[in-house]
């Protein structure tokens, strides 16, 4: 075996360790309780590592997780049984990943769950020698566990980082600038409806601007767009002065805000259109069948909205589309026809939703619409709409036959979990049960949107 090899977690379950291991139970389980109290209260306390918690949570699920992990971890193994808890700390690496937990937070909390086994170790052994073994042993298993965790957790985050900047030059830079001229658009609009209330006296509510669909795609989508920090920034603080300002009317004349309304959407309006010209020079490379974006660039977007979410934005919502009956299609007409059904059903989701949403292609004829700050009532509207307006929307193949086509829908709002993956899989068993209870019909999923996080170690 080479030198490094020995250290490899599947190869420290030798027949000696394994035995060792056996031997040090009696000391260890008794010491789990109190690790993991002390482990979570310690996370608790800090400002960083609170954010990924909940003390209901803690209570439940994630103190049953830690000892179990630990148990697992800490105890004789098979080689198969030594290979699959490999694979466990990658999964837990991945998952950590996925939450955006800084890596400070993670080996932190290992070096938590170290100490508390030394000190159980070094009480409840008495012989020196076999507690340095001992010590010797549960440092080589956990600090190999982080090595594949950390492993896992780096190649997770290098891959959205990829993904985030590929993004903009991977879906088609027509459609994207097409949807920033439709912002800048409604924006136009906004403004001319604003003006006409100011000067006749009507007042503006707060809030109005801020939850105005072209507001949503700035604080969504923009950074996903366009790549230049100085102009995202520049238009971020652009709309939040303009809503500071509209929140405080009686400062002024109606005449004096309307100018300076003017003044603000304008210079937005130049900043996008800044970022138009730039999208117009990328080269397109679109999904030739659905122009929506392929799913390997969902983890960037689902990821920051979580994020945004957890810091007190509005929660997301997820909508799982699936065409009912469209293996049909393709055994009937064939596969090209249902390229053809594929491109048309993709172009009547992205007219469907509001420009602040994200659709995409999830796989075969599966499509996941990501809705940033909208609530559960909301989603299934739009899902609603989507389902509806396809039904009642003929698709032509080539030799102009019409078809008419059912979806089944299921949706989930935000669960709170910072692991996104919870929220899609509770998207995914809705659209599952609609589709069991009979196709053509949307489904909300049953889950609580209170549920939190799981814990920096394990997932």
């Amino acid at each position: 075996m080479k030198m490094l090899q020995k250290y490899y977690l599947a190869n420290l379950y030798t027949d000696q360790n394994n035995q060792r291991l056996a031997q040090l139970q009696n000391a260890l389980i008794p010491a789990y309780p109190a690790i993991v109290k002390s482990f979570y209260h310690e996370l608790l306390n800090d400002k960083s590592a609170r954010e990924f918690l909940d003390n209901d949570l803690v209570e439940t699920r994630l103190t049953k997780e830690l000892k179990r992990w630990m148990a697992q971890t800490l105890s004789p193994k098979t080689a198969a049984q030594a290979e699959e808890l490999v694979n466990v700390q990658r999964h837990i690496g991945a998952v950590h990943a996925r939450i955006n937990v800084p890596m400070s937070i993670v080996d932190g909390a290992m070096m938590m769950v170290k100490t508390g086994c030394f000190k159980a170790l070094l009480s409840g052994l008495e012989n020196r020698d076999d507690v340095y073994e001992a010590v010797l042993l549960v440092n080589n298993i956990l600090e190999s566990s982080l090595s594949l965790i950390n492993e896992a957790f780096m190649q997770g985050l290098v891959e959205n980082e990829r993904n985030a900047q590929s993004f903009r030059t991977n879906i088609s830079s027509h459609e994207l600038v097409l949807e920033v001229e439709r912002v800048r658009t409604d924006l136009f609009n906004w403004l001319s409806e604003t003006t006409l209330d100011l000067m006749s006296g009507t007042e503006v509510r707060a809030g109005t601007l801020s939850h105005a669909d072209f507001a949503l795609w700035i604080t969504h989508k923009l950074d996903l767009v366009c790549d230049q920090n100085s102009i995202c920034d520049k238009i971020k603080q652009l709309l939040k002065a303009t809503e500071a300002r509209l929140q405080d009317q009686q400062t002024g004349t109606p005449r004096e805000l309307c100018l300076l309304l003017n003044k603000n959407v304008n210079d937005i309006a130049w900043q996008l259109s800044e970022i138009a010209r730039s999208l117009s020079q990328l080269t397109e490379r679109t999904d030739p069948l659905t122009q929506l974006i392929d799913r390997k660039y969902l983890p960037p977007v689902i990821q920051k909205e979580t994020r945004l979410a957890m810091m007190g934005q509005a929660p997301y919502a997820i909508i799982m589309l699936d065409i009912d009956h469209f293996k049909a299609i393709n055994d009937h007409y064939g596969h090209h026809a249902g390229d053809v059904v594929l491109g048309q059903v993709g172009t009547l989701i992205r007219k469907t939703v509001r420009i602040s949403d994200y659709c995409f292609r999830y796989g075969g004829e599966e499509f996941l619409i990501l809705l940033p700050e909208c609530d559960i009532d909301q989603a299934h509207s739009i899902a609603e709409e989507i389902r509806t307006t396809l039904q009642s929307t003929p698709l032509f193949l080539e030799d102009n036959q019409q078809l008419r086509l059912s979806a089944s829908l299921g949706i989930a709002p935000f669960t709170g979990h910072p692991d996104y993956m919870e929220t899609i899989k509770a998207a995914d068993a809705a659209l599952y049960d609609a589709k069991h209870k009979g196709r053509n019909r949307t489904v909300i999923s049953p889950i609580s949107c209170n549920m939190r996080s799981p814990s920096a170690i394990p997932a």
